[in-house]
């Protein structure tokens, strides 16, 4: 013969979804609908993978995954801490007015530390 043969059916094709990815827009959609506990644990698990814990008790993030990782996803999940702080203080009233209401000044200036953790670290992402 001239040629390789009769060609087939084209079969539909996709890469698999990345999980990462799936959490992040998770995360964002339930942020929007208002669902901010579900949108705290999808967070949680951006978190989880891309920052490690340092024996100090902060958090660093992981350069190791940056060159790995896509653009994309990095910016999502700087959307994502954003996405778990905004939630945090709305659910646990961590606004300055609203910080010694109700208990001690310590613990909710405790909760805006752990929040501003989060926050260096997702400068730290974003470059």
């Amino acid at each position: 013969g001239r040629g390789i043969g009769h060609t087939g059916p084209p079969l539909p094709a996709a890469h698999p979804f990345p999980a990462l990815t799936g959490w992040s827009y998770l995360c964002q959609c339930a942020y929007s609908a208002g669902v901010h506990g579900v949108a705290r644990q999808c967070a949680l698990k951006l978190w989880s993978h891309f920052t490690e814990e340092q024996a100090t008790g902060h958090f660093k993030y992981k350069l190791a995954a940056q060159p790995t990782t896509p653009p994309a996803l990095l910016r999502q999940f700087v959307q994502s801490v954003f996405i778990f702080a905004q939630a945090c203080m709305l659910e646990a009233g961590l606004f300055s007015g609203q910080l010694c209401v109700g208990g001690s000044l310590r613990a909710g200036q405790l909760g805006r530390l752990g929040l501003v953790q989060r926050l260096m670290a997702a400068q730290e992402a974003a470059g």
